[in-house]
């Protein structure tokens, strides 16, 4: 007879049927929240297309995808776009017939050659002198203290925004040495297998950034915080929020800072701290493997990226001539 500990059973339910409540929710966290929403959005989409053309949604079928994809070509989607809609709607169909078929495959494998892989214009770089000035610029305000901590850790450690606004109180800790941000999940390690990234307080900008978290982290004394989100909201009167913030206001801080610095916040976006660090790094002769070591990266190519920004004024025959 099969040990009920190892298969669990409904209550009242008939024997050999387990219940499943409990794998159902394990199986659920197999995507990131990000993904899900992700997925949601290009669901809705395709279902508010499919319903504007009179053809199924669920279940669908591949003549649908396919045209649905076109579509989204002809409208100017990025193919990383279209791929997701197009994992989206399978997604969606699990448990059920697959509708990408090899129509939709070759209509996808078209729509790459035509449009093309090559990613859009990447987030303009807070270079190590522009974050220097910004820091400078962040007022002497709750908020200010606040965004120039921000600024400091989230650049010195290449964080991805969401890990930015994903720290807590207890991620970080001070030592003589510097500081350890502790990641417990990113983007590339949704097992939650965690990191450790050191921000050495011996150069100029890491002393800058342990000096900008003490002096958050002693608002936070005063306030008697112990726990709890490490960036937070903070409303007209200077008082701090109990939720984290967002990763929007990740860019929003950038901007204001620059414009504070007098610097132009164009193509700044919420990604710029992290790219700051690989490109100034690259600028300066650091080795590929070094920066990947802080920023955490596992695709070669990508750091490659940021080397090539750094040096593109110093390339090519013409930058050999005269």
């Amino acid at each position: 007879m099969t040990d009920s500990k190892i298969v669990p059973f409904r209550k009242g339910a008939n024997e050999g049927k387990a219940d499943t409540t409990l794998a159902d929710f394990y199986a659920q966290q197999a995507d990131s929240r990000n993904t899900i929403k992700a997925y949601a959005g290009h669901w809705s989409r395709f279902e508010e297309w499919c319903l504007n053309h009179g053809v199924e949604s669920m279940p669908a079928n591949d003549d649908t995808v396919r045209a649905y994809i076109a579509d989204l070509a002809n409208d100017g989607k990025a193919v990383s776009t279209i791929d997701q809609a197009v994992a989206a709607i399978r997604h969606a169909h699990r448990g059920k017939a697959d509708p990408i078929g090899g129509e939709t495959l070759r209509t996808r494998k078209g729509i790459r050659r035509a449009v093309g892989v090559a990613p859009r214009r990447k987030a303009r770089p807070v270079l190590d002198h522009e974050l220097m000035a910004m820091l400078d610029a962040c007022p002497p305000t709750v908020a200010g203290v606040r965004d120039r901590a921000l600024l400091a850790i989230g650049w010195c450690a290449a964080l991805r925004r969401s890990e930015l606004v994903g720290l807590s109180i207890d991620d970080v800790s001070m030592s003589p040495q510097g500081i350890q941000v502790t990641i417990r999940k990113s983007k590339t390690d949704q097992d939650g297998a965690g990191a450790i990234v050191p921000i050495q307080k011996a150069s100029g900008i890491g002393s800058r950034a342990y000096e900008a978290l003490r002096e958050w982290l002693g608002v936070f004394d005063e306030d008697r915080v112990k726990d709890g989100p490490l960036f937070r909201g903070i409303d007209r009167h200077g008082n701090i929020k109990a939720g984290a913030l967002t990763g929007q206001s990740v860019k929003i801080v950038i901007a204001k800072a620059a414009k504070a610095a007098g610097i132009d916040p164009a193509g700044f976006s919420g990604h710029s701290l992290r790219a700051g660090l690989a490109t100034s790094a690259a600028m300066r002769g650091v080795g590929e493997r070094k920066i990947m070591e802080t920023t955490r990266h596992t695709n070669l190519r990508t750091v490659h990226g940021y080397i090539r920004q750094a040096t593109i004024w110093e390339t090519g025959a013409l930058s050999m001539l005269f």
